[in-house]
């Protein structure tokens, strides 16, 4: 994870926040792993649905908040 701060005056100051993309998939891929043993997705038993069902399921948006989240 890579941070930069800009100051921008009057104390403000930016933080662009860099996260390298192996670290959010497996991030993502965690909170997957989560989701498939607390909701239920016909045709898979609990925890045991593949990523992208849970993907499509879930929505890959809330997967990347919740990740994003979990990083810290």
């Amino acid at each position: 994870m890579k941070v930069t701060t800009q100051d921008l005056g009057n104390r403000e100051v930016e933080l662009i926040i860099e996260v390298d993309e192996e670290r959010v998939d497996r991030a993502m891929r965690s909170v997957a792993r989560r989701y498939a043993r607390e909701i239920k997705i016909p045709g898979f038993r609990p925890g045991k649905a593949p990523f992208a069902v849970v993907a499509q399921r879930v929505g890959r948006d809330r997967l990347l908040q919740d990740a994003l989240d979990e990083i810290g």
